[in-house]
């Protein structure tokens, strides 16, 4: 009853829904009301809940959490690398590519062929770019101006997880929580497994729902020369 219960509520992605799916996929039956509360399992749930969301929006460009930003000019030829430094925007987890304002675009191969997802998305372009930082936080140099970001925002709201998603969270939540709950590291190593496998098919899933734009000859030359 329990498992039925909570397979409801976990395909309604909330928060709560996927720490008990997490517990329960230990072997902890008994759910939590709330994340806050201070029971042991709540208060594991909450110490590694973030960093486990975290690792799992980093793991693949998921569609549903990638976003552009404009980025926030710094400063003209901040070193004598680059011709530009932007800042970093806030609350991205992870920038893919950079696209140019002006609609045109520095062609190349995407990054989605070197993670074996078989897609060619309409943005791909590969304006070369390099992380740095000053005294006020993270940057990013390149040589074009008015650039545009797009990578994985820091996606909170579980109401914009996909159900695939918020599974293979609630195992990769599991596997960090079952040390200290359970003492079995064959629980540990299991949820790591498959929070690995389902992730894996979620992400290859998810860019089925995607018609890509295909490159063009002149695009697949200029790349290779």
């Amino acid at each position: 009853l329990f498992l039925c219960k909570h397979l409801y509520t976990f395909r309604m992605a909330s928060k709560t829904a996927i720490c008990n799916m997490a517990l329960a996929r230990i072997g902890i039956q008994q759910p939590i009301a709330s994340i806050d509360e201070s029971s042991a399992p709540a208060r594991a749930c909450k110490l590694f809940y973030d960093q486990s969301r975290e690792s799992m929006l980093r793991y693949r460009p998921w569609p549903w959490a990638q976003r552009y930003e404009t980025l926030a000019l710094v400063s003209e030829a901040p070193n004598p690398d680059w011709g530009f430094a932007y800042r970093y925007p806030n609350d991205y987890l992870k920038i893919y590519q950079l696209v140019l304002e002006s609609g045109g675009s520095s062609t190349g191969f995407a990054i989605y062929d070197s993670l074996n997802l078989g897609y060619t998305p309409s943005y791909a372009q590969n304006i070369p770019w390099q992380m740095g930082s000053d005294t006020q936080g993270q940057l990013i140099f390149c040589d074009q101006a008015d650039v545009i970001a797009y990578g994985t925002y820091n996606v909170d709201d579980t109401a914009q997880f996909s159900s695939e998603f918020a599974d293979a969270l609630a195992w990769k939540l599991a596997s960090e929580i079952a040390p200290g709950l359970t003492k079995d590291m064959n629980v540990t190593e299991r949820a790591a497994n498959m929070a690995e496998a389902i992730a894996s098919r979620a992400a290859a899933s998810a860019y089925n729902e995607n018609v890509p734009r295909e490159p063009s000859e002149s695009s697949f030359t200029e790349a290779r020369n």
